[in-house]
């Protein structure tokens, strides 16, 4: 009779549960975490290359003006109206030669010794900090043959980091940055374009899934328990 009944309870609790279950596996499979963009920017200021009369200098020192000026703002940086590159007038940003790709271009590492914290700080307190830096490729090129005269310019690249506001991180960040036109006679532009992105939270499905995991490991015990 008690094996009996153990069965029928075996049998009761393995078809009540087999749904919820495969559900909860759809549920995680959906994805487990989810992220917001909580802020974007735009601003640019003025560029200056310390050596852009050589083709492929050993160093490069890129010279940002300050403040920047800014062009489009929302989220967490809405209302700001200029952004400050680094902390100096202007801001010294290092690039160490790693390949010559070309007679006029080379790939370039940039020394992080030069990456100050924060790498950004805006007029309503928010900063960033800078982890990483992709490598960057500086070319030097003739307008026009003959012209004798020379663009030197620099192929947009990534900056890394985490954007605060005091000592609270308020989400990870990154910053595609461009570079405009330049030449022999007059500073070049720079264009910072910024994305802040909120720290992952789970996603409510995800939350389902584990609660019905969680109910199925509770009826479980409790049918070990009916069965002894």
């Amino acid at each position: 009779m008690i094996s009996l009944k153990s069965k029928l309870v075996n049998a009761t609790l393995a078809a009540t549960f087999a749904i919820p279950l495969a559900t909860a596996g759809m549920f995680t499979s959906a994805g487990s975490a989810q992220a917001a963009i909580i802020g974007s920017a735009t601003f640019d200021g003025n560029l200056i290359f310390q050596n852009k009369t050589q083709n492929t200098p050993t160093t490069e020192v890129l010279k940002f003006d300050n403040p920047a000026d800014v062009s489009f703002a929302d989220g967490i940086f809405n209302g700001v109206t200029n952004v400050t590159v680094g902390n100096a007038d202007p801001y010294s940003l290092i690039l160490n030669q790693l390949s010559v790709l070309s007679s006029t271009s080379a790939l370039y590492k940039v020394d992080m010794s030069s990456v100050v914290d924060p790498f950004l700080t805006f007029d309503n307190g928010i900063k960033f900090k800078a982890t990483s830096i992709s490598n960057i490729t500086r070319r030097r090129q003739e307008t026009s043959p003959g012209s004798g005269s020379y663009t030197t310019s620099i192929d947009a690249f990534s900056v890394l980091g985490t954007f605060y506001n005091g000592v609270n991180a308020v989400g990870d960040g990154s910053i595609n940055a461009l570079q405009k036109n330049t030449n022999n006679t007059r500073p070049g532009r720079y264009e910072f374009q910024i994305d802040a992105i909120s720290q992952s939270v789970p996603e409510p499905t995800t939350i389902l899934g584990l609660g019905a995991v969680g109910a199925v490991m509770t009826m479980s015990r409790r049918r070990k328990t009916l069965a002894n």
